[in-house]
């Protein structure tokens, strides 16, 4: 009986399988195969432009994709295949090749030749892709090799006449009469050419004239540039158009305008842009925004956007959530037995929390718990070694984070490495007398302990421990009204030391999901704290407690408490928290209005020395009587009249992302429902200014939650509710699903379909598959 139900188990799951992937993956036309075409369906290259010699040439136009038509070059193994246009001798003059070299094999090389009066070849440049080609004395050689080798991808590059003739044609520039420009390949050989041909360089006859300019954001603007014709030829139908900057700060309201000038002409050009996005995104700087011709530099306009609306202070209120015994420190904040106990665990990782949230909760904020799960990991180990009162503090601080999870408070990951038993090289030392436990605490440092990156499934590599301990977290806190948490705190000295160790870390976090961190410059050693102004910033990949210089690099979103002498809840009077709040106000406020952009007002403690009346137990009275009347401050004074808005640590993550990410960025949210064994989260994507439409199209990707990771074997990307993705082959790469952001207007959510017992019989039956058809393809190559 029992083997019929396990059968039948594998038939239905079976069934499901393949009616989740045809029922929703999408019909494609078959790729990755060219079809042949005729010359006439390839105008832009002539046939009498092809040149062969040897034997087992093959030439044919082809279909590359729907849009894109090819000739096809094929050299035997001792032939080759030559085609070729002519130049014209001028300085103002553009050559362009888009190819694909297709074999490892073989001669593939482009070469611009140049000859006398006399038809004479007198100088080469060569511009080599793959083989040799013998040095000779007219010979400039260019070596494009280690650029493009196994790459696999299009080569597309562009050459001004009069630059190759002054730099590669020097001493014969006088003499050349003709050019050619040339593709050739030889000895098995194989290219594909998209586009080989010549065109005037207007950048090399135009001139414009610009001014600096200042707009208000979301103010469409219009322009009147001078541009004149400085050569002795007609300029006809050039297209004059805006180049849409990087970080989509400045939009083109229109397509472009043709313009004709005649030489020594000039015109006023009308150029028309909307002002999206605030200078502050771009690092403070100007917009450049290029004025291309015929997709060719003339110019840039320099545009100051100003942001005239205000902006939003948020106050956060974060704390690192772990243990102490307080043996030999000035305060009693534990029982001092030199060794962690349960109880401890249980009053400062639970008690004192969930008092801090119930005030909290009176003016609807919320607090940011950095909790050092290793600590409960640890705990487990006592737990399961049978120790007294170690399951019951477990599920108590277990269902702790559960709860107030859902009531809105965050809990992201402190890495307390030390505390962790897996971790080789760790020193956890119990005592069964004591009933306690005790760690290294000089070995606190996540990045210290942990070198490489590494991933999911590797538990001593950084990616692996994140990835065990957020997994971990997400699944307790899976019903928050926030989502997963996108921030983490390392602490001091943790995060990495130098441009190496701090990126390995960046990929890390961001492997596992994390955007945002607040670790600088603790991890130098120094006090963590700025002036506000300096609380929030991009910081760069290869180091946190540096801000970018360059929006195509950016790095964690890295926020630090403030001000420089902080807000600690602790050990900070009443008076002292107010005037702390009071001083952000006043810095982020211009005449009574907030300044454009997110600032950030950040609180910080440990629990565990928030003390109450009595000892160290109490959690009534003292520090949190205090901190009750300093929320109680901030809320009348500042919450009431909307001046401050209370957040979570990543809750600041988000609104500072969507302020002044480069790019559109999606991010998982809250689930919205898990109903036979299908979650549904919603899907946020980040870059509120940033134009999204059939113009503006981005390849975005979504992280689903980690600990789904296991269990889930089909996956889907869905707008306004109908999937435009599908994954039904699961686990993906770092748990990243793709799709198509087009419409800032819509609805994104990510669809997983989960079951532990399911995810496992499908990976099982898909290596049987691979090991099957491995060893048939072994045993065809026998045959």
């Amino acid at each position: 009986m029992r083997k019929r139900a396990v059968a039948l188990y594998v038939i239905i799951a079976v069934l499901a399988l393949m009616f989740e992937y045809y029922a929703y993956q999408p019909l494609t036309a078959k790729v990755g195969e060219l079809s042949i075409i005729s010359w006439q369906q390839l105008p832009t290259m002539v046939a009498e432009n092809v040149k062969t010699v040897g034997k087992g040439n093959s030439v044919r136009p082809v279909l590359f994709s729907e849009t894109s038509s090819c000739l096809e070059l094929v050299s035997g193994n001792e032939g080759s295949v030559e085609y070729r246009i002519d130049v014209p001798v001028v300085s103002d003059q553009d050559i362009r090749w888009r190819t694909m070299f297709l074999s490892m094999q073989g001669n593939g090389r482009v070469e611009i030749r140049g000859f006398d009066s006399f038809d004479k070849l007198v100088a080469t440049s060569c511009y080599i892709f793959s083989g040799d080609v013998m040095p000779s004395s007219q010979l400039k050689m260019h070596s494009e090799r280690s650029k493009y080798n196994f790459v696999g991808g299009w080569v597309e590059e562009r050459k001004n006449i009069g630059d190759v003739m002054r730099e590669d044609f020097a001493s014969e520039a006088v003499n050349i009469k003709r050019l050619e420009l040339t593709l050739i390949v030889e000895n098995g050989q194989h290219a594909l050419i998209e586009d080989f041909s010549c065109a005037r360089d207007n950048s090399k006859a135009l001139i414009v004239q610009t001014q600096p300019i200042q707009a208000i954001k979301g103010e469409q603007v219009t322009v009147f540039v001078p541009v004149r014709n400085i050569s002795n030829r007609v300029i006809k139908d050039a297209l004059v158009k805006l180049a849409t900057p990087s970080g989509f700060g400045i939009i083109p309201a229109s397509k472009g305008m043709l313009l004709t000038l005649n030489p020594g002409e000039e015109k006023i050009l009308e150029l028309t842009f909307f002002a999206k996005r605030s200078s502050e995104v771009n690092l403070k700087k100007p917009w450049q925004v290029g004025i291309m011709a015929d997709g060719q530099m003339l110019g840039q306009l320099n545009v100051d956007v100003i942001d005239d609306k205000p902006g939003k202070i948020f106050y956060v209120m974060t704390d690192d959530l772990e243990v102490i015994d307080a043996a030999g420190y000035p305060k009693p904040w534990g029982e001092r037995q030199s060794w962690i106990t349960s109880e401890e665990i249980y009053i400062q990782m639970k008690s004192k929390s969930e008092e801090l949230n119930a005030i909290a909760d009176r003016y609807n904020a919320h607090w940011t718990h950095y909790i050092a799960w290793p600590i409960i990991r640890a705990a487990q180990e006592m737990a399961i070694a049978g120790c007294s009162g170690w399951q019951d503090t477990v599920a108590a601080v277990t269902e702790s984070v559960r709860t107030q999870s859902e009531r809105g408070h965050e809990y992201g990951l402190h890495m307390h490495s030390d505390y962790d038993p897996l971790l080789p090289g760790n020193s956890l030392s119990i005592n069964y007398q004591k009933n306690g436990f005790w760690a290294n605490h000089l070995r606190h440092g996540w990045a210290h302990s942990i070198k490489s990156i590494g991933g999911y499934d590797e538990y001593d590599s950084r990616t692996g421990i994140l990835f065990s301990y957020i997994s971990e977290l997400q699944k307790l806190t899976e019903k928050s009204p926030l989502g997963t948490s996108i921030s983490a705190r390392a602490g001091s000295f943790d995060y990495g030391v130098g441009a190496g160790d701090q990126t390995n870390s960046y990929l890390s976090y961001r492997k596992v999901g994390l955007f945002g961190s607040s670790d600088a410059p603790g991890n130098l050693g120094e006090f963590v704290s700025a002036d506000y102004g300096k609380e929030i910033y991009f910081s760069r990949p290869d180091a946190i407690e540096k801000t970018v210089v360059d929006l195509s690099s950016v790095g964690l979103v890295e926020f630090l408490p403030t001000p420089i002498k902080r807000i600690e809840y602790d050990c900070d009077s009443l008076t002292e928290l107010n005037q702390k709040v009071d001083l952000g106000v006043s810095v982020f406020t211009d005449n009574i209005l907030i300044r454009a952009g997110v600032h950030a007002i950040i609180g910080f403690t440990h629990a565990m020395f928030v003390m109450g009346d009595g000892d160290w137990k109490s959690t009534s009275g003292g520090a949190f009587d205090k901190i009750a009347n300093h929320l109680d401050y901030v809320y009348n004074n500042y919450v009431v009249s909307d001046r401050v808005k209370f957040a979570t640590a990543s809750q600041l993550v988000k609104e500072y992302l969507d302020y002044y990410s480069p790019q559109p960025i999606a991010i998982t949210e809250a689930l919205i429902q898990d109903n036979a064994g299908c979650a549904e989260y919603k899907v946020a994507v980040l870059g509120k200014d940033i134009i999204a439409n059939s113009d503006y199209q981005h390849l975005l990707k979504v992280k689903f939650p980690l600990q789904l990771r296991s269990s889930a074997y089909a996956a889907a990307i869905c707008k306004n509710g109908e999937i435009i993705a599908y994954y039904y082959q699961l686990p993906v790469v770092d748990n990243d699903l793709e799709f198509v952001y087009n419409d800032s207007a819509a609805a994104y959510t990510v669809r997983i379909w989960h079951d532990s017992n399911l995810s496992r019989l499908l990976v099982f039956f898909r290596e049987i598959a691979e090991s099957f058809t491995k060893t048939w393809i072994s045993d065809k190559k026998l045959l």
